[in-house]
């Protein structure tokens, strides 16, 4: 399918792969919301260079009726669906941007999708999981590190609590607010360590948590390194804990005191007075040759 702008290619680029990954996010709960579909009009507005053209203008028009109190769900979701999926036949024109940054903008977008009406459902945050599992490929990039970390995390039990809720909404947000106030695809961001460098000299009757990915292996392997020296692994840091051990797998940007829920967890408990230290993979792995 053809398409043509009067503009630059990659102001063209990166608003389609935000529409591909807002459709995508708007989708993924199977209901479309008011306040999605003024996400959807905002994306419209904001982009008239691409919305006056072929064939882009018909689709456009029928998101402006999307409004109407006459349209049912199910007419909504087959009209977004049919952006999703126009978005998809022309992706493969857009060679501006390389391969990640195009997914990046993606990502971006099904942010923007799922966040749209300013509620953050169950079947979001789960489906959200499922487009990560998805786009592993897309591990060195920092946003991805960070937020498949902090998902992981908020879903190791199964269940979303209120807090969990809050604090990937806020990410999200964040999230979305930086990527539109540059303009651009996020860069990489500088790393900030505030790991302890500390040694871990012995591992008997020691709780440990593991958080985020790890470059050794599957955190099972590592837990069970952990236990075959006699160290007990929880799945969540508590009073009793000693260590929690932050995977490196993926990027060196990943945002430990921000994101990540264990983290976050431990160094609450840190201020109230624990003895709990937070450290990278590679003190544990020293610890263990």
């Amino acid at each position: 399918m053809e398409y043509h702008f009067l503009t630059q290619k990659s102001r063209a680029d990166k608003a389609i792969n935000i529409l591909k990954g807002l459709t995508q996010g708007i989708l993924s709960d199977g209901k479309v919301t008011d306040g999605e579909v003024i996400e959807l009009k905002n994306w419209s507005d904001q982009n008239s260079f691409i919305t006056s053209k072929q064939p882009f203008n018909e689709f456009m028009v029928a998101i402006s009726e999307l409004e109407l109190e006459t349209m049912s769900n199910k007419e909504r979701f087959d009209i977004i669906e049919d952006v999703f999926w126009l978005c998809q036949k022309v992706e493969s024109d857009g060679v501006y941007y390389d391969a990640l940054t195009s997914e990046i903008q993606t990502l971006l977008g099904y942010c923007h999708g799922i966040m749209a009406d300013y509620i953050l459902e169950d079947q979001e945050i789960f489906s959200l999981q499922t487009w990560l599992k998805e786009n592993s490929h897309m591990q060195g990039h920092f946003v991805y590190a960070d937020l498949f970390s902090l998902v992981n995390d908020i879903l190791d039990d199964g269940i979303i609590d209120t807090n969990e809720r809050k604090m990937l909404s806020e990410f999200l947000n964040g999230l979305i607010k930086r990527a539109d106030s540059e303009n651009e695809v996020l860069k990489e961001a500088s790393f900030n360590p505030i790991l302890e460098n500390v040694e871990i000299k012995t591992f008997s009757d020691l709780q440990f948590v593991l958080t985020g990915e790890f470059k050794f292996g599957k955190k099972s392997l590592v837990s069970q390194l952990i236990t075959d020296r006699g160290g007990i692994t929880k799945n969540a840091p508590t009073k009793s804990t000693s260590y929690v051990i932050v995977g490196e797998a993926g990027n060196s940007a990943w945002a430990y005191s921000r994101f990540g829920r264990k983290v976050e967890k431990a160094f609450d408990l840190k201020k109230s007075g624990i003895n709990i230290q937070v450290v990278p993979e590679t003190t544990l792995l020293n610890a263990l040759k």
